[in-house]
């Protein structure tokens, strides 16, 4: 979900949900976005069932803009894949965004789970770095100590680092993610 405010927190116009509409055409033309849905999209349908049954129509509309219209948000449905990929699917669909809105009165940012999901696992991978950092420091200085002498220790350091840098490496030749599931 990306949401839609307008910058100076007034109500969404008609010249805002030109922009939507627009952002969501070049959401769109991504190759890897399977679909896009927005406030643009069901607005004809709302307006014709409004002048048929009025609370259908708000029921309807609270999909997709806040009571106040203040709020609106365009959904966007992209394949999954590792944390990696779709922090970089993300990343292209905020650059899309960015080019569309240029001059316009509105901010669009990506909410929801996955932008939390893939900080939440940046901040957990790069914890298992720092402590796997941590853990070779300690382990030099605990075996430096123990045979009393800091090029032994170096030596002994190596033959422990060295299988842990060939997964590493043979994870990398094999395109396989370095994340929290392997």
């Amino acid at each position: 979900d990306f949401l839609i405010i307008k910058k100076n927190k007034e109500q969404l116009d008609n010249d805002d949900y030109r922009v939507m509409a627009q952002v969501n055409k070049q959401i769109a033309s991504l190759p890897f976005v399977k679909s896009t849905v927005g406030y643009d999209m069901w607005r004809p349908l709302i307006n014709t069932v409004s002048t048929y049954d009025n609370k259908l129509a708000e029921q309807l509309k609270l999909g997709f803009i806040s009571n106040d219209k203040n709020r609106s948000r365009i959904i966007v449905v992209i394949p999954s894949g590792t944390v990696k990929v779709m922090d970089g699917m993300l990343t292209q669909i905020q650059a899309k965004i960015n080019t569309t809105i240029i001059g316009s009165k509105i901010v669009i940012k990506p909410v929801g789970f996955l932008p939390l999901f893939v900080e939440q696992l940046n901040t957990v991978v790069s914890g298992m770095i720092f402590g796997l950092l941590i853990a070779v420091i300690l382990i030099q200085l605990v075996i430096s100590l123990m045979v009393r002498d800091i090029r032994l220790g170096f030596i002994t350091l190596v033959v422990t680092i060295f299988p842990l840098s060939g997964i590493a490496i043979t994870m990398k030749l094999l395109s396989i993610p370095f994340d929290v599931g392997t």
